[in-house]
């Protein structure tokens, strides 16, 4: 009986120091871990072009990690550059939109010469077989407005009509759908604008969207992305990322003019990025985190 003791009291032993050798080796790992996370310094970015699209014909877009300008080449890497130090490139119908170093609008068509403006596409889109459709619609209730919904397909309403919102009658003169009536209809998938309510109040203009109501002091509706005014300062309903801006010029194709309250001018585009003739990055910006 004394030998499984032995042999009980040996393996503790062993273990033990196994144990302890295993736990200096995890120091010594966690010591150089803490070591090389702790020694993390900054290193300026590179001014190195990086690849941010490809568009028809093999014409590759760049955009240069430092000063975020971008360059137009016929193919990858080794390819002839068509355009360089742009601060905005998109394809259009009939062409290409850019915004170059001066912040001036310059159009291309697609052999990249420059020209004054690509006709606007005058065709237009056609919804092939059945597609679903639906009607929204206003009710006076007297105290306060019912938003309905009809769903249907193929042209033909279901029947099925269900309240998606109301609108306490308080202060309100008007309102209507954005194309001016009570009711509107759409086939095929629904647009942002679909359903959205404008309110006329007796001291401005309310939008009304997924049951909230948002309120302007002017609101015009006859342009897209919809102008809005609060405080004597524009923007565009959910475009800009505020109303912020002095003077606001409509959209050219995907960029609009302004001008800051500060005087600065420039132009947005449809998801409101802000480019200047000259940009003024942060240092901070400039940097990025690496590690040995």
């Amino acid at each position: 009986m004394r030998y499984p003791i032995l042999v009980a009291l040996f393996l503790m032993i062993s273990c033990s120091d196994s144990i302890k050798k295993s736990e200096g080796k995890n120091d010594v790992l966690v010591e150089e871990v803490l070591v090389a996370k702790d020694s993390v310094k900054a290193i300026p970015l590179k001014d190195t072009l990086l690849f941010d699209g490809k568009y028809a014909d093999n014409i590759v877009k760049f955009t240069n990690q430092l000063t975020k300008k971008i360059t137009i080449k016929d193919k990858f890497w080794k390819g002839k550059i068509l355009l360089d130090s742009l601060n905005f490139f998109t394809q259009i119908n009939g062409g290409y939109q850019t915004l170059n170093d001066q912040n001036k609008i310059v159009y291309y068509d697609e052999k990249f010469r420059k020209i004054k403006m690509p006709v606007p596409y005058t065709g237009f889109l056609e919804e092939c077989g059945s597609v679903p459709v639906t009607k929204f619609e206003i009710y006076d209730e007297g105290n306060y407005y019912l938003i309905k919904k009809t769903e249907g397909f193929a042209g033909i309403y279901s029947g099925k009509t269900f309240s998606i919102d109301t609108i306490v009658n308080e202060n309100i003169e008007d309102l209507c759908f954005f194309n001016g009536n009570r009711v509107i209809e759409n086939e095929g998938a629904l647009s942002s604008y679909t359903g959205m309510i404008l309110i006329k109040f007796d001291n401005g203009f309310g939008i009304r969207k997924d049951r909230e109501t948002q309120l302007f002091e002017d609101v015009n509706a006859n342009e897209y992305p919809i102008k809005v005014m609060r405080d004597n300062l524009y923007g565009y309903y959910e475009t800009t990322k505020s109303i912020k801006y002095k003077e606001l010029g409509p959209f050219e194709y995907n960029l609009a003019p302004f001008t800051l309250v500060d005087g600065r001018k420039g132009h947005i585009d449809m998801l409101g990025n802000e480019f200047f003739a000259t940009e003024v990055t942060s240092t901070d910006e400039c940097w990025q985190f690496q590690s040995k």
